[in-house]
Order: structure tokens, then C-alpha cells, then sequence
């Protein structure tokens, strides 16, 4: 009876390792697909790569890494190999015979990898900007542009260091600036907002040299992307500030006069371009005042005018300092401002 349990207990273990069997082969892994696997495979070659340049990197390589870069482009491709070579160029960037170096042969490559050439291109643009070096920041915009650097690729670098040059550096480097300010604003294939900003660059850098014809020109030519209000207000200033320079000032006070006007209007403040910060209304109200005051005195017999404009001023002035916060940049601007302006006794 023994021996009959146990062979039955026998074959239910048989039966279930069979069933398991059975089960196991009919529930199998589907294939995989040759394009999954490809990818993943391409996937795994793009990060070993991406590893060995990075282990070059840390070790303080550039060179090796620069050129690890460059040989792997197959692999990597453009975008990767554009991150790549930026964080080379930083672990280089005290080297400028390196930095030389890199730069020529990122540029070389520039038809093969344009997304390289153009963080490149960024990069030197910045880099000068960044060392306050006008020259140098004129040397590198010219040279993306002769390298074939599309202009809405560099705006973003370009136009940190206009602002950041266009009122401290010399005449010559200013003029040279402008003059590359209108190569890329010029260039074929210019997407409408890109070439809204950098007309609006120009218009500021206009203004700064007192160069009023420009101004008027660019803003005759229209500017895409402001409205016809904009562009009204910007003609009128123009007009005014050539008339002052051309000796006729009533005419120049009439039209800054007009300008007062749409300034009180205004819903919300201006924003400096300099600074980036938004500029209060009433010490916009407060400057042009001053500057009708400084008109007028320039008037024989027009001191009562000017003594107006001038009490008009510091009231706007004084406004604008009781909106602004005390320990701000902006309120010390606006102190020294109303400090330049006349105090007229009643």
C-alpha cells in the first residue's frame, strides 16, 4: 500500500514538472524588434563616447577631448559634439592659444557641423563680453559673420555684449559695433521677431550716438513686430531730436512737448534697455522736462519757460522717488537725476 502512495505521489510530481514545461515553452519573450535593438545599441555607443570625452575632460585633456570629439562625430552627431567642444573651450578658456586653436577648427568644420560652429561662434562672442574686451567681442562677431554663422544664431550672444559695450567703450570700437549691428540685422532669411529685435537694438544704439537720421530712417523703414503707436512715437522723437541739432529748438520743444504727453499715458513703465529693469513714468516725465528747461535756457529771453519746465521736473522727480524703494539701484538714479535739475525759486 506504501509503495502504491508513493509512486502516486510520483507521477503528480511528473505531471507538474511536464505542465511547467508546457507552460514555460508556450509563454515565451516575444521578439524584439531589430530597430529597438538598434537604437539601444546606438544609444549605448552615444554614451560611452559621451563618457570618454567627459573622463578627458576632468582629467584636464582639452586636447585629447577636443579631438575625441571631432572623431566620434558619426557616432555622436552635431548637437552632442557641439556640447562636447563647449565644455572644452571652458576648461580652455585661459589658453588662448589653445582657445585660438579650437575656434579655427570648429569653424573649419563649420559646413559639417553647424550647430557646433554656431555654439562656438556664441561662446567666443561671450567670452569677450564676458572679459570686458570690446575689441575682442568686434573681432569675434566679424569673424562668425565671415564664417558663415547665421545671424539669428548669435543674436542672443550678440546682443549681451551690445548692450553691455554700446554706452562705456570709444567712439571707433561704438561705430564698429553699429556697423556690425547692421550686417546681421541686414541678413537674408531673418526671422520677422529676430529682425524686430535687432532693428530695436539698432534704434538704441542710434539714440546713444546721436545719430537722429538713423533713427528716423530705420524707423521710417518699419520695425516688425511694434505697432503703429510705437512707431509714431519713435518718428516723433526723432524729429525733435533733429531739430534740436539742426538749431531750430522751438520746434524740437513742441515735439518733445508731444512726447510728454504720450508718456503720461502710458499704462505701465518703460523698460531700460541697459539695466533691464522698468524705469517709473514720472522720472521719464522728470527727464524730458528737464531737457525742455535746458532748451528753453539755451533761449534768449525764455528763462520764465525755462524755470517751468524745470519746477515741472523736479515734481516729477520727487514723485518718481516716493514709488521706488530707497536702498534700489534705481532710486539712487533717480536722485542724482533730480540733483542735475535746477532748483528754481517761485
Amino acid at each position: 500500500m506504501k509503495q502504491w502512495a508513493w509512486l502516486l505521489g510520483l507521477a503528480v510530481v511528473i505531471v507538474v514538472v511536464v505542465l511547467s514545461w508546457d507552460r514555460d515553452a508556450s509563454v515565451q519573450d516575444p521578439p524584439v524588434d531589430p530597430r529597438v535593438a538598434e537604437e539601444q545599441a546606438r544609444q549605448q555607443r552615444i554614451e560611452q563616447q559621451k563618457s570618454i570625452g567627459l573622463d578627458l575632460i576632468q582629467r584636464g585633456l582639452p586636447e585629447a577631448a577636443f579631438a575625441h570629439y571631432l572623431a566620434q562625430v558619426d557616432v555622436l552627431g552635431d548637437p552632442v559634439v557641439g556640447q562636447g567642444i563647449i565644455a572644452v573651450l571652458n576648461l580652455a578658456r585661459t589658453n588662448d592659444v589653445l582657445i585660438g586653436q579650437f575656434v579655427a577648427s570648429a569653424y573649419e568644420q563649420g559646413d559639417r557641423l553647424p550647430v557646433t560652429r554656431n555654439r562656438v561662434a556664441s561662446w567666443t562672442l561671450t567670452r569677450a563680453t564676458d572679459a570686458a574686451d570690446a575689441g575682442g567681442f568686434i573681432k569675434a562677431t566679424r569673424t562668425a559673420i565671415e564664417r558663415g554663422t547665421p545671424a539669428d544664431g548669435l543674436y542672443a550672444a550678440f546682443s549681451k555684449g551690445f548692450y553691455g559695450f554700446i554706452e562705456k567703450t570709444g567712439d571707433g570700437d561704438r561705430a564698429a559695433i553699429m556697423d556690425l549691428l547692421g550686417t546681421l540685422r541686414k541678413a537674408p532669411d531673418l526671422a520677422d521677431s529676430l529682425r524686430g529685435a535687432y532693428a530695436a537694438a539698432a534704434l538704441d544704439g542710434a539714440f546713444i550716438m546721436n545719430d537722429f537720421k538713423t533713427v528716423k530712417a530705420i524707423v521710417d523703414a518699419g520695425v516688425p513686430g511694434y505697432d503703429e503707436a510705437w512707431h509714431a512715437e519713435l518718428s516723433e522723437k526723432a524729429m525733435a531730436h533733429l531739430a534740436l541739432q539742426e538749431g531750430r529748438p522751438e520746434e524740437a520743444i513742441a515735439l518733445f512737448q508731444k512726447h510728454i504727453e504720450r508718456v503720461a499715458a502710458w499704462k505701465e513703465p518703460v523698460i531700460n534697455p541697459m539695466t533691464g529693469r522698468p524705469v517709473p513714468t514720472e522720472a521719464v516725465l522728470g527727464f524730458n522736462e528737464k531737457r525742455i528747461g535746458d532748451i528753453w535756457g539755451g533761449v534768449p529771453g525764455r528763462e520764465a519757460e525755462a524755470a517751468a519746465a524745470y519746477r515741472r521736473a523736479r515734481q516729477h522727480y520727487q514723485q518718481a522717488l516716493a514709488s521706488l524703494d530707497p536702498a534700489s539701484p534705481d532710486y539712487a538714479e533717480a536722485a542724482r537725476e533730480l540733483e542735475a535739475v535746477p532748483a528754481v525759486v517761485q
